[in-house]
């Protein structure tokens, strides 16, 4: 751990992958368990712009934090640079954010300076361990560097097609949109008239026990797909689902 950092596109592209997804965890536990909504709002826009801020960052931001941070008095100490990172976190955020506030990003509030230090540590902490054992760099064989640049493809097909009906009740909780929607669905097709609704509810927590308030429960969802049901003394009578995917 003698030597400096130095920037590696393969290294900066998977760590800075991992630390934009752990930057939605940090964003998807808030949302559910301290924002008051009970859920994820926002979902595709919260994934699409921090990613592209995050690819962004990692092509421009990275390498000159690099540069500075070898010229530091702690450039040979690899450790430090997870919370360098976050530093580089909160000025490219505001950077980024200038024009989408009439240059006044800290009016955005503290939450998404949060959120980028999260995917700056995580980030740092991920490239260092790459650095040290000299993972994927530019030495390594293309077919190998191929595989995990491929990797975050597979991991976002997982997390979009698969992940809704391997793990329904996280996927409803703690995603939005098509994912919510396809776990929402899924666990509505399993049930049957005869089955009891709290069982629903257990399974769809939070926005089901919103919609169950009378004996018949609408939701629709933003793909067109939905489903209706009727139930008396807590027991399913009728049940249509019209899905439309």
């Amino acid at each position: 751990m003698n030597q400096n950092l130095v920037f590696d596109k393969w290294q900066t592209f998977i760590a800075m992958f991992i630390g934009w997804f752990a930057g939605y965890i940090y964003f998807a536990i808030h949302m559910v368990h301290f924002s008051g909504w009970g859920y994820v709002t926002d979902f595709s826009a919260i994934f699409f712009w921090t990613g592209i801020f995050a690819l962004i960052s990692a092509f421009t931001f990275v390498p000159m934090l690099i540069r500075i941070y070898n010229k530091t008095l702690v450039a040979k100490q690899k450790l430090f640079f997870p919370l360098a990172a976050v530093l580089a976190s909160q000025i490219a955020l505001a950077v980024l954010l200038l024009p989408f506030t009439n240059f006044r990003p800290f009016e955005l509030g503290g939450f998404y300076f949060g959120y980028a230090g999260i995917v700056g540590f995580v980030f740092g902490l991920f490239y260092v361990l790459f650095q040290i054992n000299s993972l994927f760099n530019d030495d390594s064989q293309l077919t190998k560097k191929m595989a995990f640049f491929v990797s975050p493809v597979l991991f976002l097909f997982f997390l979009f097609y698969l992940f809704p009906y391997a793990n329904p009740t996280l996927a409803y909780k703690y995603f939005g949109d098509s994912i919510k929607e396809k776990a929402m669905l899924y666990v509505v097709s399993k049930f049957k008239v005869g089955d009891k609704i709290k069982d629903l509810h257990n399974q769809l927590p939070k926005d089901t026990r919103d919609v169950f308030v009378d004996s018949v429960a609408i939701f629709g969802m933003e793909s067109g797909s939905g489903y209706s049901i009727k139930y008396e003394k807590g027991v399913i009578t009728e049940l249509v689902i019209d899905n439309k995917n």
